[in-house]
């Protein structure tokens, strides 16, 4: 199995290498992880950021975890939350439930129920179990206004970014 994954990081390098962004973020993700090349997050930051510069919403939300989470950069939520707008827009549930997620705690962002519910909402109906599980939980704590504050700002974002829903 490791030689497989080694010979799947060669494919991915030969293509990143030829500008290929989803070969990118399978490069990236192989030095992430350490699967099939030794685990180095400087070069899995590289990659994700060539990916990012594309406008690879899955690139985006892998450089903003590696912020969020300290690997290879400095941690820095603000510029995990950038990325992770950036990906959101193109309606990445990834993206949005992280987004939903730093709102609910108030990292790199001021802490804000009603923004991370209406993340939340919006990663659920993209069809993101995790996102449906947060999302629940929070539901069972908020005011019922707020709830309905960011179902309805839920749906104005979908109606601007992809038309009506």
């Amino acid at each position: 199995m490791a030689q497989s994954y080694t010979r799947a990081a060669a494919w991915y390098r030969q293509g990143a290498v030829q500008g290929d962004p989803y070969a990118e973020i399978d490069l990236g993700s192989d030095y992430a992880t350490g699967r099939g090349v030794s685990q180095d997050y400087a070069k899995a930051v590289y990659w994700y950021k060539k990916a990012a510069a594309q406008g690879i919403s899955a690139g985006e939300t892998a450089l903003g975890s590696l912020y969020a989470n300290r690997h290879g950069v400095l941690k820095n939520y603000v510029k995990a939350v950038y990325w992770y707008r950036r990906a959101a827009a193109q309606g990445y549930i990834y993206a949005e439930s992280n987004l939903g997620l730093a709102y609910l705690q108030g990292l790199g962002v001021p802490q804000d129920d009603t923004s991370a519910l209406k993340w939340l909402i919006l990663a659920k109906a993209g069809g993101l179990a995790a996102a449906a599980q947060a999302l629940h939980i929070l539901e069972r704590v908020a005011a019922p206004a707020q709830v309905a504050q960011a179902q309805t700002l839920a749906k104005q974002w979908w109606a601007r970014h992809h038309g009506t829903k």
